[in-house]
């Protein structure tokens, strides 16, 4: 079963994204929850729950419909330090699979 749906995620590039999940939370009475997604120091805090105290899961599932989803979707340039992460990324696995090669193809000329 479902305990709550996130109505707003501040990553989303647009505010309909959330508006949809904020639509389907109220269309199922499950309570909504808030998660910034960051991926970089910029986005940090931009979104989140004023909840009460909880120590168990319980209790939290349990606090979640009287709690207040604060913020607002993050700057829409923090996308392009995903996108360069992204190609960083993959450039490194085709370096290293590059010197995998090179250095395999040593050992088959040596022997």
């Amino acid at each position: 079963s479902v305990d709550a749906i996130e109505i707003l995620n501040a990553r989303m590039a647009l505010r309909s994204h959330n508006l949809r999940g904020a639509e389907f939370a109220a269309r199922h009475k499950l309570p909504g929850t808030a998660g910034s997604d960051a991926h970089s120091r910029p986005e940090y805090a931009h979104a989140w729950i004023e909840i009460a105290p909880f120590t168990t899961r319980d209790e939290f599932v349990a606090n979640l419909p009287g709690a207040t989803i604060g913020g607002d979707l993050s700057p829409f340039f923090v996308h392009f330090f995903s996108t360069i992460a992204k190609r960083r990324k993959k450039l490194a696995q085709w370096q290293a699979a590059r010197r995998e090669r090179v250095a395999q193809r040593r050992l088959e000329v040596r022997h």
